[in-house]
């Protein structure tokens, strides 16, 4: 038998929490190995209110969210308050429980607890998830304002001492891409959408690989690109078919394609081929205000040949083949 502190409620939250993706049926036998080794211990309480918090979760994942309700208020009456390690797992728990029952109020509010006790606690990944799903619940009540404001600070929270985002921002990739697409900004709602494929694929979290495909596909749809978004459907679907998923991940995958098909196609906005540099931004401006190639290089301290080598860069970036049709390009993607 295992020493009697390795099987405490403790020991098994976060082994069972690591390790149940999938595999729910252990749960219950990680519990009930640590309540064989309760009896006689003064912190008895503390250790009931773990184990009340991983039933909550236990019920979460297998869609008993009526429980679940139950064994996360129970957890919060015997936990310690400065057990802020398992307090924030179990708010977060209860915000996905209150957003599937869809009541949005008391969801957001237990996201920004979570939020708030994770980065007391020092667990960023629970700070900048609870935080972005507080902030995709904001956007979709229509409040874009204080959605934004909830995605920038978790972007902060999830940004490292080298100014570099973390995996775990990958979420909030996701519902900034969406926030931008409300805004019909497609150029920087379709970079945050790559982005956040490429920060999920660190972060091994297929969820969020699947939300940023999504965006992905609404991206794509508002831009009339329809084989980029099959594509990003097939992609989503795929991941969906080969991994376990949290609870409303699927409907939400029949949500967006319902969504994007039902629609009328968008005619086809020009692609932004490549991202312009902050000289070539400069450039396009300039002749975007109708100065010469002569002009701008004086305005940039620039020779004309440079300013010429930024054109070429432009033209191509933007699919364009004269000064004309480069500054339309960049009006219709946002850049101008």
């Amino acid at each position: 038998m295992l020493p009697q502190l390795q099987e405490t409620a403790s020991f098994c939250f976060i082994r069972s929490v690591s390790q149940s993706a999938g595999r729910l049926e252990l749960i219950e036998s990680y519990l009930s190995t640590a309540e064989k080794n309760l009896d006689g211990r003064e912190d008895i309480a503390e250790l009931h209110g773990e184990i009340a918090a991983i039933r909550a979760y236990q019920a979460a994942q297998l869609g008993l969210m009526d429980q679940a309700v139950d064994y996360a208020q129970v957890a919060f009456d015997l936990l310690a308050q400065d057990n802020l390690a398992v307090r924030c797992v179990v708010a977060f728990v209860l915000g996905g429980v209150y957003y599937i029952q869809q009541d949005f109020p008391r969801a957001i509010k237990a996201m920004k607890e979570a939020s708030q006790l994770g980065v007391q606690a020092g667990n960023i990944h629970v700070a900048v998830s609870a935080l972005s799903s507080a902030g995709d619940m904001l956007f979709q009540q229509g409040n874009l304002e204080e959605s934004g404001r909830a995605y920038y600070q978790a972007m902060g929270l999830g940004t490292s001492r080298h100014g570099q985002p973390l995996p775990v921002t990958a979420s909030v990739y996701s519902g900034l891409a969406m926030l931008h697409l409300a805004q019909d900004d497609i150029v920087d709602a379709r970079l945050y959408a790559l982005g956040g494929l490429e920060l999920g694929e660190k972060w091994l979290n297929v969820d969020s690989q699947i939300s940023c495909y999504l965006a992905l596909a609404q991206i794509e749809h508002h831009a009339g690109h329809a084989d980029n978004v099959q594509d990003a459907l097939e992609k989503a679907k795929q991941l969906a078919a080969t991994h376990h998923l949290t609870p409303g991940m699927e409907e939400q995958i029949v949500a967006c394609e319902t969504a994007v098909l039902a629609a009328p196609p968008k005619q086809a906005l020009p692609r932004l081929l490549e991202p312009l540099s902050e000289h070539e931004l400069k450039v396009l401006r300039l002749i975007a205000a109708g100065l010469s190639n002569q002009e701008t290089a004086e305005q940039l301290y620039l020779s004309v040949n440079t300013v010429k080598w930024h054109l070429k860069n432009i033209y191509s970036k933007l699919d364009a083949h004269s000064r004309v049709e480069a500054i339309i390009h960049a009006q219709e993607l946002g850049l101008l």
